[in-house]
């Protein structure tokens, strides 16, 4: 295989890892958001911007550093479950903010992959 070729791949294979964490990321930063809010509601929103802006901002770094790593991947499931978990401590356990847990995980799918799940 020739250079440019290999660069080709490559190039390819980094755009199509970039695309494939656009629907975790608008999820992250629809999270925060929405923790902003839930922050706001319960008196505890530099609590809200602290953890959800690192978690948010954190994910995104990682998808403009390492698109095609596995660790970026994971990372996903990860943030967005600590993004429920905080909106769960926001809204003091409501029951109704639980359900954003299956709504992550189906944001999730666009891996195709085991891990981040």
């Amino acid at each position: 295989m020739s250079t440019s070729a290999k660069v080709s791949a490559s190039s390819h294979l980094i755009e199509r890892a970039r695309r494939t964490h656009r629907v975790p990321l608008l999820a992250t930063w629809l999270s925060f958001l929405l923790a902003l809010g839930l922050g706001y509601q319960s008196n505890q929103l530099l609590l809200a911007l602290i953890v959800s802006g690192a978690l948010a901002g954190g994910f995104t770094a990682m998808t403009q550093a390492a698109p095609t790593s596995r660790v970026t991947s994971s990372m996903a499931g990860f943030v967005l479950l600590s993004q429920v978990g905080l909106h769960i401590h926001l809204a003091r356990g409501a029951t109704e903010i639980h359900f954003g847990v299956f709504a992550l995980l189906a944001a999730l799918v666009v891996y195709r992959d085991w891990l981040p799940v």
